[in-house]
């Protein structure tokens, strides 16, 4: 999906480290 933009990249990669603490 070419509408993220990198902006978005480090929205996900926050969320993804969230998620990832969440289940430790």
């Amino acid at each position: 999906n070419q509408i993220f933009t990198k902006e978005n990249e480090t929205v996900n990669s926050a969320w993804l480290l969230a998620e990832v603490d969440h289940w430790n």
